[in-house]
């Protein structure tokens, strides 16, 4: 099996140097036919794959992604998620390049090949999704809890999403695109759920504080008027 592997290996990889990167950017015709072969062999044109290691075209598929969501969203809101993986820390060696550039034909040309338009983080993703969309029918809401014991994962998830919308709205890097703000608003997500928690427990413990200190401003003064009273007495 090993063998098998490490053929997929060196047949799928050309135009590398030692370390990973492409020496000439192939055309995009010589990616695609890379990209036929992966299918033909191993029955996908998506990677990453177990047992295939081929970084140019994981690159150059990512790349094709990254076009995609450009064409259904606007610049600054697309999901830059995939672009910090490992495997695609720098920019990729195909973008920016007319010759690369994802036209309806093409698209057409990787649907027969029934690429993935999604990446692994994005399918895991809607997968989650599904899962909350579940939930509510079933509970009546999305506010599915941190910790709670029987989805706890879809808890973490839940949490994740409201902390990658409160960075989107500071300003700052999130993988929160405007596409899964408005798929979760759709099923009614409760966005704030945590800030309102903030909230009431900031009142409870202001209550509790102001309280203390009338408490303990008439036990002062009852101290003073005994204090008084007994040197009246004396």
């Amino acid at each position: 099996m090993e063998g098998k592997q490490e053929t997929i290996s060196s047949n799928l990889i050309s135009d590398r140097s030692d370390d990973g990167l492409a020496e000439s950017v192939p055309s995009w015709e010589e990616m695609y036919g890379r990209l036929k072969k992966l299918k033909a062999t191993t029955g996908l044109a998506n990677l990453p794959q177990q047992g295939v290691h081929d970084p140019v075209l994981q690159s150059w598929i990512c790349e094709q992604r990254r076009q995609c969501r450009l064409a259904r969203e606007k610049p600054k809101e697309h999901d830059d998620s995939e672009n910090t993986s490992p495997v695609n820390k720098k920019k990729s060696i195909f973008a920016d390049l007319d010759e690369h550039q994802l036209t309806f034909e093409r698209i057409l040309e990787l649907e027969q090949l029934e690429f993935s338009w999604d990446s692994p983080h994005e399918m895991e993703w809607k997968k989650r999704y599904e899962e909350l969309k579940k939930y509510k029918d079933r509970f009546g809401h999305c506010r599915v809890p941190a910790r709670d014991k029987e989805f706890p994962e879809l808890g973490r998830w839940v949490m994740t999403q409201r902390r990658q919308f409160a960075l989107a709205r500071q300003g700052k890097k999130s993988r929160m695109s405007r596409e899964r703000q408005q798929m979760l608003d759709h099923i009614g997500f409760d966005w704030v759920l945590r800030e309102g928690k903030k909230v009431t427990f900031l009142h409870v413990t202001t209550t509790r504080i102001i309280s203390l200190i009338i408490v303990e401003a008439l036990l002062r003064w009852k101290i003073i008027k005994k204090s008084g009273i007994k040197n009246l007495q004396s």
